[in-house]
């Protein structure tokens, strides 16, 4: 004897179930580039599958057996958490010491067979002239801008790679923070002469030429009654001034070191020279010493500050020294000085020349 009532609830139960699965398969991606998941193998009865595999969407395909579909698995375009890096002035960062730009990213369709990769890999500049060059696996080599300190970037490319759907890029953004470290000043060797037996009270300061990249407040450090090389003493005042006796009856060059600071308490060296002239009777000739100037690229003296003559002496008292008038009197690397009878010159450097240029007066 047949139960009808019991055959049809069954009849609607299926119905049901089938409807509910056929809804959820109809739910396809709108977008070409994603995937979705086709069941090859069901679970007995079940209507779920057992094994299934990805193909590409396509919008204009139908299939009237919606039951071949299972939940759907869409490729999303991975996310990227822009990496910030915080490092000292002047610091490289190695392939080993640098966190992968991998590691940057999620995607939430990694559980699917999702891979990414980096996909700019090789050497590029960076947003304020940094140098980076980037590795398949995410690691990077980074060394900053010389002296620099403030924020640099640079951008870079992740490919979400899921066969056999186009693979999906996004750009991020890698963040250095760099934070400034006190350099230093360099100081530059400085000459002067006098006569035998005769003190040297200075009037030009040692820290004139010397430089620092942060400031350009800098100080002689203070020594009292130093010796030099050949027995002299020196007082070095914080301005840079000084007071030379050389040795009794001595003649020759006399030398001796003294350091340069800047505010925060960073120094250099550099050597001060000394031309003890030797004073016979008659006119002696002036004895020039060497000059030197530091400046910028592309940044003209106009008009120096000091004079050519400063450190060049003469053993004969009451004597004047003067410089040979030169107008557009090309140096040694092809720029121009002009020198006055006074000592005092303008000199345009070569365009964009860095380096040591000389020229003789």
């Amino acid at each position: 004897m047949i139960d009808f009532k019991k055959a049809l609830m069954f009849a609607a139960v299926l119905a049901i179930a089938h409807t509910s699965f056929g809804s959820r398969a109809e739910t396809v991606c709108s977008n070409p580039q994603q995937n979705v998941q086709v069941c090859t193998e069901f679970k007995g009865n079940s209507g779920n599958c057992k094994t299934s595999s990805l193909v590409p969407c396509n919008t204009s395909e139908t299939d009237t057996s919606a039951a071949r579909y299972c939940p759907q698995v869409c490729n999303d375009r991975p996310v990227i958490t822009n990496p910030t890096i915080a490092i000292a002035e002047d610091t490289i960062i190695t392939r080993d010491t640098s966190v992968s730009l991998l590691d940057a990213v999620t995607d939430a369709n990694a559980n699917a067979g999702d891979t990414v990769e980096l996909t700019n890999v090789g050497a590029t500049d960076t947003v304020e002239d940094g140098n980076i060059e980037f590795f398949s696996d995410g690691h990077y080599v980074y060394t900053p801008p010389l002296n620099f300190s403030g924020t640099d970037t640079v951008g870079f490319t992740i490919t979400d790679v899921q066969v056999p759907s186009v693979p999906l890029t996004v750009t991020g953004t890698l963040i250095f923070t760099i934070s400034a470290v006190n350099d230093a000043p360099v100081g530059v060797n400085d000459t002067a002469s006098t006569n035998q037996d005769t003190q040297l009270i200075s009037v030009a300061s040692l820290v004139t030429n010397d430089t620092d990249v942060d400031s350009a407040g800098l100080t002689a450090a203070v020594e009292s009654n130093k010796t030099t090389s050949q027995s002299g003493q020196i007082n070095i005042r914080s301005d840079g001034t000084f007071t030379y006796n050389p040795p009794a009856g001595f003649t020759g060059t006399d030398t001796v070191a003294y350091t340069v600071q800047d505010a925060d308490g960073a120094s250099g060296g550099a050597l001060l020279s000394i031309q003890v002239l030797a004073v016979t009777a008659g006119n002696n000739a002036p004895v020039a010493v060497a000059d030197t100037f530091t400046l910028a690229e592309d940044a003209g003296v106009t008009p120096s500050s000091a004079s050519l003559l400063s450190n060049d002496a003469d053993a004969d008292a009451g004597d004047v020294l003067a410089a040979v008038v030169e107008s557009a009197k090309a140096t040694s690397q092809s720029g121009l000085i002009n020198i006055a009878a006074d000592g005092n010159f303008t000199y345009d450097p070569p365009a964009n020349f860095n380096g040591t240029d000389t020229v003789s007066y």
